[in-house]
């Protein structure tokens, strides 16, 4: 009887560790969520306050908008890995946006990187001011 109890033991033992080894392994919460999105960028440049920095000191920004959105948001002008802004001109950009897992604390957790500039126009107000 007593042989029995250990094994059962020992079974048990090994059944809870291949669950926990398993949980731990095929967590999604740990996955970056990576898709292509359709940006469009403001030919206003704007002034951002970067997180974690003393506001009295804005760094130059652009006003970004993405597809199927309606709200403007202001991001560094450095946002997009591989984009340069240039004031004065609308940008419809195709960019690969990844949604970080694991940020690191001091930034956030939103990842841009430019694909492709699908459409660069003048803006003629700019220009007239």
């Amino acid at each position: 009887m007593k042989r029995l109890f250990y094994f059962a033991a020992v079974i048990m033992t090994f059944l809870l560790g291949i669950t926990c080894l398993s949980s731990c392994l095929n967590n999604d919460d740990d996955v970056d969520v990576v898709k292509n999105i359709i940006m469009e960028v403001d030919s206003h440049p704007c002034e951002v306050y970067p997180f974690g920095w003393d506001i009295t000191t804005p760094i130059p920004g652009m006003k970004i908008k993405e597809e199927n959105s309606k709200e403007w948001q202001n991001e560094p002008q450095s946002a997009i890995d591989g984009f340069t802004f240039e004031p004065g001109y609308f940008y419809t950009l195709k960019v690969k946006k990844t949604i970080l897992a694991n940020p690191p604390a001091d930034s956030g957790n939103v990842r841009y990187q430019l694909i492709k500039i699908l459409k660069k126009e003048k803006d003629e107000s700019y220009y007239n001011l």
